[in-house]
């Protein structure tokens, strides 16, 4: 089995579930909780609570968060290379609405640091390297992303990446973003950002998983394309569900599965997602 290298963002989330839309410059009464989050962060916990080994590269404050944080690394055996920033650890409030779509409020903190956790020697010929989107939205990482890529293409590491949000993909350096991301042999995007990637003129002979929500996954091929439905489910929230896809999809790949059946494995760890109330299936508590 193939090494999985997950490098990004490692995020409190406070999440709120509504039942009603926000009511602009008034109370919307909400389910609320905090919550173990980050792209990268949900990435690695979803590989990990399947029991399967990872190494996770990011960066935390120097707080009670990322005590609390290290602690749950270490307990779902996730190998960790943690900076520790004088910045606070990212936070997060994540917004379930009524139709079960959600939307983030981000403050980076920790995480414009994640390349001073990043050696060379952290990627090697048996690795699949996935890439938080995140990442590539802040100058401060830049040169980490290059690094990231030219590691792997001389190593031959199989390389993955979510783009994360239609909307700061939309905001990047264009030439440079379609640049890095030809290089990849996986891309992860929902509708919205795939949609955003075509606008920008992104083609690549990349397999693409086209995350779909509840009609499930299509995947691209340059010109062919097949479709695996969602399973049928009773949605508690999907906050999450695109990490826990990816995470299915890594542990796919590292075995050895083929492309369908990595993606059916993605699609099986989303489902549980789904079910669970937040990114992941435990609460931050600070005591």
């Amino acid at each position: 089995m193939k090494d999985i290298v997950v490098i990004g963002d490692i995020m409190i989330d406070i999440v709120a579930i509504i039942e009603e839309e926000i009511n602009r410059g008034s109370d919307t009464q909400s389910n609320t909780s905090m919550q173990f989050g980050g792209a990268a962060a949900n990435v690695a916990t979803w590989i990990g609570l399947n029991n399967v080994s990872c190494q996770l590269i990011g960066a935390l404050g120097n707080d009670v968060f990322a005590e609390l944080f290290l602690r749950r690394f270490q307990q779902l055996g996730i190998r960790t290379s943690i900076f520790s920033s004088t910045s606070n650890t990212g936070s997060v409030i994540a917004i379930s609405h009524p139709d079960k779509e959600r939307s983030m409020l981000s403050e980076l903190g920790a995480n414009s640091e994640v390349a001073k956790a990043f050696s060379h020697h952290h990627i090697s010929e048996n690795s699949v390297v996935y890439l938080s989107g995140y990442v590539l939205f802040q100058e401060s990482n830049f040169e980490l992303v290059n690094n990231i890529i030219n590691i792997a293409q001389q190593k031959g590491a199989v390389l993955v990446v979510d783009p994360a949000s239609s909307s700061p993909l939309q905001k990047s350096p264009r030439l440079q973003l379609l640049k890095w991301l030809s290089e990849f042999d996986y891309i992860l995007p929902n509708e919205d950002e795939l949609e955003t990637l075509i606008n920008l003129g992104y083609e690549s002979d990349a397999v693409i998983f086209e995350k779909r929500g509840a009609e499930g996954v299509t995947i691209h091929r340059r010109e062919n394309s097949s479709h695996l439905p969602a399973d049928d489910l009773n949605v508690v929230d999907t906050v999450g569900a695109g990490d826990a896809f990816a995470a299915g999809v890594l542990t796919g790949l590292a075995q050895g599965l083929s492309d369908q059946d990595a993606a059916r494995l993605g699609i099986s760890f989303a489902s549980r997602a789904c079910q669970t109330r937040g990114a992941t299936p435990a609460v931050l508590d600070i005591k």
